[in-house]
């Protein structure tokens, strides 16, 4: 029975590696694909072919433990558009590589009894799949693309169930001495557990679900600047959103959210949300926001009568919130500093020979 169910995995492992590679190649698809594939390593490295060449297996198994970390790449690039790993994630990923390679370099297998390193393993893992899920939940109220704000719940109770129950009967199994049977329901949670995400990720298809933000050089205000929007959207609710942002400058407040422009517009979310990712292409609130906010830094900066104020006003006047979110956003849509933006807008010195 257990054959069956590995023989199970390995084909939706394996289908989910050609899905992930048929999607544009963007961050959380690439890190999709990686995820697919290492998880298919594992899954190679207990074929009883495999274990007669204890190398090959050795080799396979170390790659498919980069599956976890993967996985967490993997979500974080999904659900944050603006995700970048930076050097402590690369450095947590190969940091549980590392100890993972360590846990199966010194024989301490699934079918062993457990070690200490085992434990600090299954700590580490605990602690990657719990940020998961925490990346995957915190940011849910600015997420403009509906059936990706639809898959976070799911995707929280399918990948909770599936820690709980793999990892659940390993240790367990480990502890008393049932390695048979722990064996067979780690592969029915394990199967049953992609599956789920297989039919979450690609049975909810859609043209921008593994997309990756590319931030907008900031648009000049007034900000309808699409001139054939689609007949379906509403075009009402466009110019009165058109209005609170040009005209009343509703993004000034730092703070702002999908549901506090909803209200003043006094519509539900989800027309907001549909109206701006439809209209604009905006993944999440925080980037178009963000694009008006710079649009008005922008104006500011190249006018002669504001030379004398300190470009920190002039952003925190524009709504943004913090120094660093204000430099990072602003470089990400013009290319340059802030300063040399306004040395160049303001410079009037001819170029010398």
């Amino acid at each position: 029975m257990e054959a069956w169910l590995h023989g199970g995995i390995v084909t939706l492992l394996g289908l989910a590696v050609a899905l992930f590679l048929s999607e544009a190649p963007t961050r959380p698809s690439r890190y999709g694909a990686a995820l697919a594939l290492a998880a298919l390593l594992a899954e190679l490295a207990g074929l009883p072919f495999v274990q007669d060449r204890p190398m090959l297996a050795t080799v396979l198994r170390v790659a498919g433990s980069a599956s976890l970390p993967l996985f967490w790449l993997f979500a974080r690039s999904w659900f944050d558009d603006n995700f970048r790993p930076g050097v402590a994630e690369l450095a947590c990923a190969l940091g549980y590589l590392g100890l993972s390679a360590a846990v199966i370099g010194g024989e301490h297998a699934a079918q062993g009894a457990l070690h200490p390193l085992d434990g600090l393993l299954y700590i580490a893992g605990i602690v990657l799949a719990v940020d998961t899920l925490r990346h995957a939940w915190r940011n849910r109220a600015s997420d403009l693309v509906e059936a990706r704000l639809r898959a976070r719940v799911a995707f929280i109770v399918i990948v909770t169930m599936v820690i709980l129950w793999t990892i659940g009967a390993e240790v367990i199994g480990r502890a008393l001495g049932g390695f048979a049977m722990a064996g067979i329901v780690g592969a029915i949670g394990m199967l049953t557990g992609i599956f789920g995400l297989a039919l979450l990720l690609f049975g909810l298809r859609h043209p921008d679900m593994f997309a990756s933000a590319s931030p907008e050089r900031a648009p000049s205000l007034p900000v309808a600047a699409d001139p054939s929007p689609p007949q379906d959207l509403d075009e009402p609710l466009a110019r009165a959103l058109d209005m609170a942002m040009t005209q009343e400058r509703l993004y000034r407040a730092p703070d702002l959210t999908i549901g506090a422009i909803a209200t003043h517009l006094g519509v539900p979310e989800y027309r907001v949300r549909r109206l701006v990712n439809g209209r604009f292409g905006h993944r999440n609130i925080s980037d178009y926001l963000n694009g008006l906010r710079v649009a008005e830094v922008c104006a500011a900066l190249a006018d002669p009568d504001q030379a004398e104020v300190p470009i920190l006003t002039i952003a925190m006047d524009a709504g943004f919130g913090s120094l660093a979110v204000f430099n990072r956003s602003f470089k990400a849509r013009q290319g340059e500093t802030p300063s040399a933006y306004r040395r160049r807008h303001l410079d009037t010195t001819p170029p010398s020979d």
